[in-house]
């Protein structure tokens, strides 16, 4: 097999591999779409909720984003969990008492908050008829980021590209298989959610829609307001843990749990910082 040959059956494995990727998508985004479509029907030829109701509405989103961030400890406060857990008792690194616990527990805690506390902001919109298709829009371009749909769309145009161009492979085939899937996802080419599509044959009065495109927007909005400040708890706690390692806190002992802290929580930060990526 010459070099050209070998490139081309590994673009052509990879293309299948792809679009299956996309279908997996596929499987996991159907209930939230069929939901939302169920939504939109019920919209169609409805009143639109009252001005003041929908102010309220978005005032009390962005409420839950700002009270859901944790507050970002200093470094004393960091210093000072290290202390009052007595990680120099026993086995420095079991359990609670080992800094790293601590912090990664703070985090993985605040990575719910993320999407819960704003999630939870439904419950209290009852009066918005237009609140629950708002909210499964928003979650549906959450899931659409956590699958890196713009960047797996981009990877599939490059392989098809190649197919195309230099290995002469007929790829229509599989152009028509991704277009079905975008159009069954309601996805524009660039793999955004367009919810035009989602309301094809649904007529859905133009205030309506303007009501439940802010609430959307909003929700948007906070969501990655409170992503943004979430990762500045971690790079805090980072840099937190670094200026504890530099200024020789107490002892050489305490400096060495904080170096396996510090390795950790890094982790945990990147971990952090990958899921809102």
């Amino acid at each position: 097999m010459d070099i050209k040959s070998g490139l081309c059956s590994g673009f052509d494995d990879k293309l299948g591999g792809a679009i299956g990727n996309l279908n997996q998508m596929k499987g996991i985004m159907n209930g939230p779409l069929s939901m939302l479509k169920n939504e939109l029907g019920q919209l169609e030829g409805a009143a639109a909720s009252p001005g003041n109701a929908l102010n309220d509405g978005l005032g009390a989103i962005s409420d839950a984003a700002t009270d859901s961030i944790p507050s970002i400890p200093d470094v004393s406060g960091i210093e000072d969990m290290l202390k009052d857990c007595n990680i120099l008792q026993g086995d420095l690194l079991s359990g609670l008492q080992s800094p790293a616990s601590l912090i990664g527990g703070f985090l993985d805690q605040a990575t719910g908050i993320a999407g819960d506390a704003i999630s939870g902001v439904l419950g209290l919109l009852g009066d918005l008829l237009e609140a629950p298709a708002a909210f499964l829009v928003n979650q549906i371009n959450d899931l659409l980021g956590g699958f890196g749909v713009g960047s797996l769309l981009s990877e599939l145009d490059g392989m098809l590209n190649c197919l195309d161009s230099m290995c002469g492979s007929d790829v229509s085939g599989q152009i028509d298989q991704v277009n079905g899937i975008l159009d069954d996802l309601n996805l524009d080419d660039m793999g955004e959610f367009d919810i035009d599509k989602a309301m094809d044959g649904i007529n859905i009065p133009s205030d309506v829609m303007e009501n439940l495109s802010s609430l959307a927007d909003t929700l948007k909005e906070e969501t990655a307001k409170s992503k943004e400040e979430l990762t500045k708890v971690a790079d805090s706690m980072s840099d937190g843990l670094d200026k504890i390692i530099d200024s020789n806190i107490d002892s050489e002992e305490l400096i060495t749990v904080a170096e396996a802290t510090e390795t950790e929580s890094t982790k945990q930060a990147n971990k952090l910082k990958s899921f809102f990526a």
